[in-house]
């Protein structure tokens, strides 16, 4: 567990420095010679390899670019502090039960946010009186996401007490 816990700290620590946003690349060949560039550097500090040369080639790009990583982690720091805030709007006025599941808003909460909440789940449409709406479960959500990688996602699902 150690490794890893290193790994994580290298990644966060690294991505800090190399933020730069995809809108800032002519081209995709560029984005994604800058993500390899970054990956490298990660890679070779968690697992030992020319550290001192990895980190003079962080502490020169710290350097050179230090105005914009300035700003990157303050839009950054922006993006997540409005995530948040529709996430708990989101929260507070849910979708009309009419809508379909394709019409339903996706919405990431921060990770202090992830409680179990009563979610109303979309039921397909049937011939025969309207159902009443209310909340058929909790659906509790986890997420663990690495820039530029896959996101490990985890799902829960629970029918509230005295449920069908």
């Amino acid at each position: 567990m150690g490794d890893l816990h290193k790994e994580m700290k290298i990644r966060q620590r690294v991505q800090g420095i190399f933020n730069r946003p995809e809108a800032d690349f002519p081209g995709l060949q560029d984005w994604n010679d800058y993500l390899e560039l970054r990956e490298d550097i990660i890679m070779n500090l968690a697992e030992g390899v020319d550290v001192a040369e990895n980190e003079n080639r962080i502490a020169e790009y710290q350097r050179e670019n230090y105005q914009e990583i300035l700003e990157n982690q303050a839009r950054q720091a922006e993006q997540l502090r409005m995530a948040a805030g529709r996430g708990r709007q989101s929260a507070s006025n849910p979708a009309p039960a009419s809508e379909s599941a394709a019409e339903l808003p996706l919405t990431y909460a921060a990770p202090s946010q992830m409680a179990s909440r009563p979610v109303a789940m979309p039921v397909a449409a049937q011939p025969g009186p309207a159902q009443p709406t209310s909340p058929i479960g909790y659906l509790s959500f986890g997420l663990l996401s690495f820039p530029g990688k896959l996101a490990l996602c985890r799902l829960s699902f629970a029918q509230p007490y005295g449920a069908l």
